[in-house]
């Protein structure tokens, strides 16, 4: 999977199987990594309307990174 040109990766792994003729169960493990950044820019000006004077003139530039891990594991018994 590819979000703003950066992969995130997933991947799982699931055993079903009998315990003879006392039940069955299964058993699930993923995992799964992401890796985001995220940049954007503000321009602000604020002008005094009667004179025509600019009181604020800024730019802000913004830029973040987010990397996350995640494992999950589930199982079930039945009988």
């Amino acid at each position: 999977q590819s979000e703003n040109d950066r992969q995130s990766y997933n991947a799982s792994v699931t055993r079903n199987d009998t315990m003879g003729e006392k039940g069955s169960y299964n058993v699930t493990v993923s995992y799964n990594r992401r890796d985001l950044t995220n940049d954007g820019t503000t321009d602000t000006r604020y002008v005094d309307v009667p004179t025509g004077e600019t009181v604020l003139s800024q730019h802000i530039a913004q830029a973040s990174s987010q990397k996350s891990d995640g494992l999950f594991a589930t199982a079930r018994l039945q009988w």
